[in-house]
């Protein structure tokens, strides 16, 4: 009964309450605030000092590994010359067999240079200008 006449009392909200409650600021603690965090530049070079010898060896690695794929690259594309290794399983124009290695370029002699020939003849000389400039 008590809790019905107290609910009774009390004013009801009119439309000039305010819907929301300002907060109270919290306390100011005896704890100071943590220093900010250290810029990302001097994170890098804390870190580079500690283990220098770690960071200056990966560029040199890199740069080892990359010349030597591309220097053994270049080696496969034009060396051997012939056919190096047994003929067993060994396709016709075919750089590589079962156990053996031909290079590249040597290996499809014969179809890159009848494709150089017809792209010569079909679109830069003609077969009559051709012979029109040979003398007997």
């Amino acid at each position: 009964m008590w809790a019905l006449s107290r609910a009774a009392s009390r004013p009801r909200p009119s439309a000039t309450f305010p819907l929301s409650v300002p907060r109270r600021r919290p306390r100011a603690s005896a704890v100071p605030p943590p220093p900010p965090p250290p810029s990302t530049f001097r994170r890098v070079l804390r870190k580079f000092s500690e283990r220098p010898i770690e960071y200056l060896s990966i560029p040199c690695v890199a740069a080892f590994v990359g010349i030597s794929t591309n220097y053994a690259g270049v080696k496969m594309l034009f060396y051997p010359i012939d056919y190096t290794g047994t003929s067993w399983m060994r396709w016709e124009g075919s750089p590589y067999g079962v156990v053996g290695w031909q290079g590249v370029v040597p290996a499809r002699t014969e179809a890159m240079a009848s494709r150089l020939v017809d792209i010569v003849v079909g679109r830069l000389l003609s077969v009559t200008e051709t012979f029109a400039r040979l003398e007997p």
